[in-house]
């Protein structure tokens, strides 16, 4: 086994950082491509710049047409002002590293271990930041668990205006804009969120119609509902319906397969980490993912530690998540009693 000369923490950063930028035009499908909801949403992201993500948005609807008289004579009244804009906050760096220890590498100095350590230690950081960006992707924010400097969550972006004004139903609760937008204020903001229990009176079949009808008729059928994200239970109980008929499908040109199921043309994957009695409904046209600037999992500068002979070499993501038509999309809360978690 050959061995590397003066093998420090130093050479072994520049080593680390050397790989993680051949492979950085790669960083965003090999971390998204991984999970079954960041896949859905991969497509949609680019990169954009400036203090936060402004979204521009039509939230009127413009009132011009009428009957006229024979001669054509119509109102040349100034047009309603429709346009509006959504502003989402950027989130703080999320930031994934390297570091070992010096004298760890001292006693793995072959080039084959180098070599493995680098590329395990790369697999489990993109590993580990895919599962950040999820856990932000599901906090619930009846539960609190949205933290400050994280993008919206899906939790917050399916709120109606019941739940902006008051998240859990009780009183005292703070409460939430989408884009900085009062959806109480704003009809056309609003996402439809159904609580449909598993003992009433809809099984899972006649549940996922009534949101997809609710957003149908929401949207004045001008939407296209493609995707749902769904938790276990909500999976297993449409699953068993198909009973021996379902029709699975695979993640089309994923390096992973993920568990599919399909209502029409409407494609439900099962997420993991998604609540097992939430199912997400989107439109991925109306879906705005951006990060700022190109950083996603942009490698930085290794790191000298202060005191030590180790050195870190973090990756930085900076994202952005939102809508451009909140009544394009829905969530189906599916409890096992009414009022129950979902």
């Amino acid at each position: 086994m050959s061995i590397i000369p003066n093998l420090g923490a130093a050479e072994f950063s520049e080593y680390v950082i050397s790989t993680l930028r051949k492979i950085e035009p790669n960083l965003r499908d090999n971390v998204m491509k991984r999970h079954p909801s960041l896949d859905f949403l991969k497509d949609g992201m680019k990169s954009d710049t400036g203090r936060a993500l402004v979204v521009p948005l039509g939230l009127g609807e413009d009132t011009s047409t009428e009957i006229t008289d024979r001669s054509g004579t119509f109102n040349t009244g100034v047009s309603d002002d429709i346009m509006g804009a959504a502003e989402y906050l950027w989130s703080d760096p999320i930031v994934s590293h390297v570091r070992l220890r010096w004298k760890d590498l001292q006693e793995n100095s072959g080039k084959q271990q180098l070599f493995d350590r680098v590329r395990k230690h790369i697999d489990q950081m993109q590993y580990n930041h895919g599962k950040k960006l999820v856990e932000f992707l599901h906090n619930r924010m009846d539960l609190g668990e949205k933290v400050a400097g994280q993008f919206e969550p899906l939790d917050a972006l399916f709120g109606d205006a019941t739940y902006d004004a008051d998240p859990d139903g009780a009183a005292g609760q703070p409460a939430f804009t989408v884009g900085g937008i009062d959806t109480v204020d704003q009809p056309l903001w609003q996402a439809t969120r159904l609580e449909l229990p598993v003992d009433g009176q809809y099984t899972i079949l006649e549940a996922i119609r009534q949101i997809r009808n609710e957003v149908y008729v929401a949207t004045s059928s001008d939407c296209n509902l493609t995707s749902v994200i769904c938790g276990r239970s909500i999976f297993e109980e449409f699953e068993d319906q198909y009973d021996g008929k379902v029709r699975y499908e695979n993640a089309e040109g994923g390096q992973t397969k993920f568990t599919e199921l399909r209502h029409g043309d409407l494609v439900f994957r099962l997420d993991p980490d998604c609540p097992p009695r939430r199912a997400y409904f989107l439109d991925k046209d109306a879906w705005v993912i951006r990060d700022l600037n190109g950083n996603f999992m942009k490698t930085q500068p290794a790191q000298q530690l202060t005191g030590t002979l180790d050195y870190a070499t973090p990756s930085v993501s900076v994202i952005a998540l939102g809508v451009n038509e909140r009544r394009a999309g829905g969530l189906l809360l599916r409890p096992t009693t009414a009022g129950g978690d979902a």
